[in-house]
């Protein structure tokens, strides 16, 4: 008889519970998949043992740290984490602009492909090849341009990839699944169907010790991810239901889905998991904000507070006070009902609000503490916590806050900084979804025969051959465009980079693509007896075509 899934006891784990309602002690111990024994640490007097691995220095002796293997330290506190990333996305403007800030500038508008076909591999010369990846560039189109390309027929791959993006940064990880699917007016079949990473868990994650292990000790099915014997991820498994779903607690472990990660004959892309990885035979991502939740939520905190303080504080709120002990003043000046109404009310109903008049009773006062709040400390507090949790988040304060007060060498010098972050994200959002999405598209179109590519499907160098591309992105724009436009062009000329790179670098263009129109508008211009910008030089005179002097060639060559 099946156990029944009880999400429950995960989140009690995450808590630091055992399952029976008592927190689990971990004090200066260890705990193994292998085994449910505390495994104390130890430190000699020598090396490391007289510094950071001393237990008898003050500073230290009441550093009680606890670790475990990836698997535990991370999988039964990610659904805690998560809900607090999710809290922080929805409710704190820092960790808000953290997560768009981050959003817009990996992502942006969506990552391009440029197909870069190997040319000397497939036995095309360059002019063949250069036809064949813009008939590449055409074809993808087709697919990624159209709503048809989603699963559930919302976005295009490009707004599927900034969605992929925002919840890998926020949830820790996300899962992109690529089933085939016919639907009419859809030119490919192969569609992308984004999953949340609550749905990925195990079939019963109260027998994860009861399942068989894998090379190194590892549990097979861990988290909803199964490895192979030696370790490969082989599948996902995947819940009918979110977690926080009332259908949750009728689901039995026989209701999951296994998914295999790749396909059996072709190694086709069905399932990959996004995420960035921070340990060896780490199975789930972490959401990116868990190392400053606490900074975030204070800082949340804080800025409510002050805020309330001040609204508050600008109110135009009047309070009538009487000293006398009796209501006899009142005598002829208000009716009866009225004076029944301001003896008998109650002394804590009291509003405030903009041009509110209070009758306070005879006796009662209202005082206001004077000089509370941080009115001087509020702006250079918020910005000392920013410069924390921008430092752990990869973005520096001045783009966090969009501040930027600095000189041109300071606030470029943040820009570059935080470039440095945004490629090391691109480069994984390419390689974890954009790639594998690229090759299985590729693999559909090639088996339907778009295109004649004989050994695709069997040597791995025709295969890398076809499905080799730069993706293009928003670039990091320019505090001072004209100065970046120099230094491009002296780059250029000096041989130490490409129309090509700076195209992509200044602007995420396409070189090839202005070339073109580049083309075409010196070609419509002339017909029109207009001199094209190209033709000028820095004075704005009209530069003479050079002309070949085949005689002086002729001399050259004897």
């Amino acid at each position: 008889m099946p156990r029944t899934f009880t999400y429950g006891k995960m989140v009690e784990r995450a808590n630091g519970s055992n399952g029976n309602g008592h927190v689990r002690q971990a004090q200066n111990r260890v705990y193994g998949p292998s085994s449910h024994l505390p495994m104390r640490l130890f430190s000699n007097r020598y090396g490391y043992g007289t510094y950071g691995a001393s237990q008898s220095k003050v500073a230290l002796e009441a550093w009680k740290a606890a670790s475990a293997s990836a698997d535990e330290d991370i999988i039964y506190n990610l659904p805690l984490l998560r809900v607090r990333s999710r809290d922080l996305f929805m409710g704190s403007p820092i960790a808000g602009a953290a997560v768009l800030t981050l959003q817009d500038n990996v992502i942006g508008e969506g990552l391009t492909p440029i197909p870069k076909i190997n040319g000397k591999v497939l036995g095309l010369s360059n002019s063949e090849a250069a036809e064949r990846n813009e008939e590449i560039k055409e074809e993808f189109s087709l697919f990624a341009d159209t709503v048809e390309c989603d699963w559930n027929r919302r976005n295009t791959f490009y707004e599927l990839t900034r969605l992929a993006f925002v919840n890998m940064v926020i949830s820790g990880d996300v899962l992109g699944l690529l089933p085939l699917k016919e639907r009419r007016g859809a030119v490919y079949n192969t569609k992308i169907r984004l999953l949340e990473a609550d749905r990925v868990a195990s079939p019963d994650v109260t027998l994860q010790y009861d399942q068989d292990y894998v090379e190194g000790g590892l549990v097979r099915t861990f988290g909803g991810v199964e490895l192979t014997d030696d370790g490969e991820v082989e599948a996902y498994w995947i819940s009918p239901y979110h977690p926080g779903s009332k259908a949750i607690e009728t689901l039995e472990p026989d209701d999951f889905t296994r998914i295999p990660a790749f396909g059996e004959e072709t190694g086709k892309p069905l399932a990959m998991l996004v995420a960035e990885m921070e340990r060896p035979e780490q199975r789930r991502g972490v959401p990116f904000m868990s190392k400053c939740l606490t900074e975030l939520k204070q800082i949340q905190r804080y800025v409510e507070s002050t805020t309330i303080q001040n609204v508050i504080k600008s109110y135009f709120t009047a309070f009538i006070e009487s000293a006398l002990p009796s209501s006899d003043m009142f005598d002829r000046l208000i009716d009866d009902d009225d004076l029944d109404d301001l003896v008998t009310r109650n002394e804590y109903n009291v509003k405030l609000g903009p041009a509110i008049i209070n009758w306070m009773r005879p006796g009662d006062k209202i005082n206001f503490p004077i000089g509370a709040g941080p009115d001087k400390e509020f702006e250079p507090y918020v910005v000392a916590i920013c410069k924390f949790i921008g430092s752990c988040l990869g973005i520096p304060y001045e783009i966090l806050l969009k501040q930027f007060n600095a000189s041109y060498s300071a606030s470029r010098a943040a820009l570059l900084e935080f470039w440095r972050r945004v490629r090391v994200l691109r480069r994984l959002i390419i390689n974890q979804w954009c790639r594998p999405i690229y090759c299985a598209w590729m693999m559909e179109a090639i088996s339907e025969g778009v295109w004649d590519a004989p050994g695709f499907f069997e040597d791995p160098r025709v295969f890398q051959a076809w499905t080799k591309c730069i993706w293009r992105g928003d670039s990091p724009g320019s505090i001072d465009p004209l100065k970046e436009i120099i230094a491009s062009e002296k780059r250029v000329k000096l041989g130490v980079s490409t129309l090509e790179m700076e195209s992509l670098e200044i602007n995420g263009s396409d070189w090839r693509a202005n070339t073109i129109q580049q083309g075409i508008e010196c070609h419509f211009s002339t017909e029109n007896g207009l001199t094209y910008i190209r033709n000028l030089d820095v004075r704005g005179i009209p530069i003479q075509s050079l002309g070949i002097n085949e005689d002086l060639l002729l001399q050259e060559d004897e």
